[in-house]
């Protein structure tokens, strides 16, 4: 993807490789197949609903980082990940609600506040992750 851009991943949705979001880009995916990695470094915001991901992940943002919400104002279903997901160093919130995790979960180091009705820096409920699990704001 290129630097600066939004990109909407529409229900039905399959690509077949990684998917690297630069600095100033923007991901949602709703209903996509990603079958590779996924990057994400400086992006404004991330969002995942109902998205099957069969590769790593490893995101850092400037703004909201959704992987499944179960409680937000536009809530979203949560996600099927195989690989490991690593969220570190971003400057929003995170929201990891209702997932799918076959990996290690890491989320570190991340500042920001969620908006209502959570609250802090990063909410984690109600999901299913068959790794190690490492969560420090």
């Amino acid at each position: 993807m290129l630097s600066g851009q939004a990109v909407y991943l529409s229900p039905g949705t399959s690509i077949g490789g990684f998917v690297n979001v630069h600095a100033g880009g923007a991901l949602w995916a709703q209903g996509a197949k990603i079958s590779g990695p996924l990057y994400a470094s400086g992006a404004n915001a991330i969002r995942l609903c109902g998205t099957t991901v069969t590769g790593p992940l490893s995101m850092k943002a400037s703004g909201l980082i959704v992987i499944g919400d179960d409680d937000g104002p536009v809530a979203c279903g949560g996600n099927k990940i195989t690989g490991p997901l690593s969220i570190t160093g971003g400057y929003g919130g995170v929201e990891f609600d209702g997932n799918t995790l076959a990996g290690s979960l890491t989320i570190t180091g991340n500042t920001g506040t969620l908006p209502p009705p959570d609250i802090g820096t990063v909410d984690v409920t109600g999901n299913k992750v068959s790794g190690p699990v490492r969560i420090q704001p």
